[in-house]
């Protein structure tokens, strides 16, 4: 078994695409209703996760060459984790944010933001995420989503040196 974690390439964007949308379909659509789903899936279309790789920063999981989890960052907020759901509750998503986590203190990162989706808080809060008192409001092509689902935050531990 070969676990490779590496930096998006636009060769990746399909690959993502296809991730997203089954974890949107068979993960996120037990949360939120079919309209905020479709708008979810326009968000993560193929031609906006290929502006994406341009843009921002955003790791691909593969095991055995299959992709099987994603994230990105972007500043200090992170976005886009997603996991193929038959990999769901198996360490991958704690992979990719401890990933995450020690990535964004080489940039000296001190506090790390992330919009949570419904489904994902309890994942959060486990892993020492804390909710910030302010709510998140998604703008996409002027359309604007009140979710109300609590933006959670995490400072980073300095860490030791010996």
């Amino acid at each position: 078994m070969k676990i490779e974690l590496k930096k998006a390439r636009k060769e990746d964007a399909r690959k993502i695409y296809w991730l997203k949308r089954e974890a949107l379909i068979k993960i996120n659509s037990k949360d939120y209703s079919k309209k905020v789903i479709n708008l979810l899936l326009e968000k993560n279309s193929l031609n906006e996760i290929s502006k994406k790789i341009k843009e921002d920063v955003i790791f691909c999981l593969f095991k055995n060459n299959l992709l099987i989890g994603t994230i990105s960052i972007t500043s200090n907020k992170i976005h886009g984790l997603a996991i193929r759901p038959s990999h769901i509750n198996k360490g991958y998503g704690k992979y990719l944010i401890n990933f995450i986590e020690k990535y964004a203190k080489k940039k000296n990162i001190k506090k790390l933001i992330i919009y949570p989706s419904l489904t994902a808080q309890k994942f959060y809060e486990k892993l020492g995420y804390k909710k910030s008192g302010k709510t998140s409001t998604w703008k996409y092509k002027n359309k604007i989503l009140e979710l109300n689902v609590p933006i959670m935050e995490k400072k980073l531990k300095e860490e030791l040196k010996k």
